[in-house]
């Protein structure tokens, strides 16, 4: 199963929640190089893409035309066997809980009792991805401002 042989199949996973993010996501695959024909899955988040194509150069260019986080479904066994040389990036440990709310003294880092004010600079391009954003923030402990939900709508 290789590029040389003739056109593979490839499914990638990306985060997809409706129509039009879905039709983004293909359209970042549409003039790759040997990509024959695509289709998106909005109820799985699959991309499945035929051509003769490198399922790792694919995964990276979709990646960077979306902005979004996309892995590598099938082929499955190329990804495996590229995982154990080393071509699929290095998984960054996860940093000890204990250590980040510690300060040099030891003792827990001051949290501040005021307000902040944070500005986030975000890409919607369809109502569903602003709902879901607004969802995340609301989760976020603490005073959320009812200016968010005016502002947007």
């Amino acid at each position: 199963m290789g590029t040389a042989d003739g056109p593979i199949i490839v499914v990638l996973k990306v985060e997809m929640h409706c129509e039009d993010c879905a039709m983004q996501v293909r359209r970042s695959v549409k003039g790759f190089k040997g990509v024959e024909a695509a289709a998106s899955d909005i109820l799985e988040s699959k991309l499945t893409v035929i051509g003769k194509v490198d399922p790792f150069e694919l995964r990276s260019h979709v990646e960077s035309k979306t902005h979004k986080k996309v892995e590598l479904i099938y082929p499955a066994t190329i990804a495996v066997k590229k995982e154990a040389e080393g071509h699929v990036g290095v998984k960054a440990e996860k940093p000890d809980k204990e250590k980040d709310q510690k300060n040099a003294d030891g003792n827990r880092p001051n949290v501040p009792n005021s307000a902040t004010s944070v500005v986030l600079k975000v890409q919607l391009h369809c109502k569903g991805c602003t709902q879901r954003i607004i969802k995340q923030i609301y989760k976020i402990k603490g005073k959320i401002s009812g200016i968010l939900s005016g502002m947007i709508s």
